[in-house]
């Protein structure tokens, strides 16, 4: 089964974390690891703000079950127990069960582990720290910062929030000046919760919407869903299939009707029905056959395109009466 391997949220990480100041003069942070182990049920929102002036938002939000992802209109949801990935439909509350996508969501989620500690091997005594504190989004935060110059036309400045309570970056920020021009990048954490009942009734009212499967693209004949039922048909040229869950269209072209006939017979070899064929007023070759699991084919060859579609869907016997009469 062809996958499709994805990570979708790709930032420059700048980030610190609540410290002290030690005799040999630098600062003592907490271990990265107290972040990760943190990091178990939690809602966590972040802007990222690039040096064109542009602005993303992503949002984590996970519990022992679930892990949910948003990040440039990519809505995804992990059964972590189950192995399985829905993408997410809000607007019409769908979770569709995605067949050929793979998601990494511990490398997803170690974008914020990264965010929130990266400062530990980061600041050092070269930063200075603020005398007090700065509120961001309700976190009360030290500054450090550091300033590396070549002249006056030419310097970076970094400065760092850090939460006094947590110990987390809250907001990174990063200003390059060369020959007088200005670039200006930076990160904040909006909301950061390890509320239980908040993180479990966000994940909740996600996993209770509508569950179907996503649509499934397929570059050569479908080593999945429907279209694996079928035979490949050899001749002729693949152009496309399309798996929706419970339909399926597979499309043919450069393909004869001797071959198209020849095909439509094979398939009782593959648990289908002798089927009922005819040619309608604009000289289509109608095919139609089913097995006993109610799966419908319906094979239609237009003769001056030597185009082939071939519908394959679940059904039931009535439908598939309903097929057949029209023949």
């Amino acid at each position: 089964m062809k996958k499709i391997f994805i990570i979708l949220i790709m930032v420059f990480c700048l980030s610190l974390s609540a410290c002290r100041y030690t005799d040999e003069g630098n600062y003592e942070f907490i271990k990265k690891e107290d972040v990760e182990n943190a990091l178990s049920v939690y809602y966590a929102n972040v802007t990222l703000k690039n040096g064109d002036g542009s602005e993303e938002t992503f949002t984590l939000v996970e519990n022992e079950n679930y892990f949910y992802y948003n990040y440039k209109q990519n809505y995804y949801l992990v059964d972590k127990t189950n192995e399985l990935l829905y993408s997410i439909k809000h607007n019409d509350k769908l979770k569709l069960l995605e067949l050929k996508l793979e998601f990494d969501y511990i490398a997803n989620k170690n974008v914020l582990v990264n965010l929130l500690a990266e400062h530990i091997s980061v600041v050092n005594k070269e930063y200075q720290m603020s005398k007090k504190t700065t509120n961001i989004n309700g976190f009360d935060c030290y500054e450090y910062v550091k300033t590396v110059k070549a002249d006056a036309n030419n310097y970076i400045k970094r400065a760092y929030f850090v939460d006094e309570k947590t110990g987390y970056c809250i907001k990174g920020e990063t200003l390059v000046i060369t020959k007088g021009n200005e670039s200006f990048s930076s990160w904040y954490v909006n909301e950061l919760k390890f509320d239980p009942e908040y993180a479990n009734g966000y994940l909740d009212n996600i996993n209770n919407y509508q569950e179907g499967v996503a649509q499934i693209e397929f570059d050569a004949w479908p080593d999945m869903g429907l279209g694996k039922l079928l035979p490949e048909c050899t001749n002729g040229t693949f152009m496309f299939a399309v798996d929706y869950g419970q339909k399926a269209t597979i499309s043919i072209e450069q393909i004869n009707s001797v071959d198209v006939k020849n095909y439509a017979a094979s398939l009782v070899n593959y648990g289908f029905k002798e089927g009922k064929s005819s040619t309608n007023e604009t000289n289509q070759f109608l095919y139609v056959t089913y097995n006993d699991d109610n799966i419908l084919v319906k094979i239609i060859y237009t003769q001056s395109l030597m185009n082939l579609t071939i519908r394959i869907s679940e059904s039931s016997k009535e439908e598939i009466d309903s097929e057949l009469g029209k023949l």
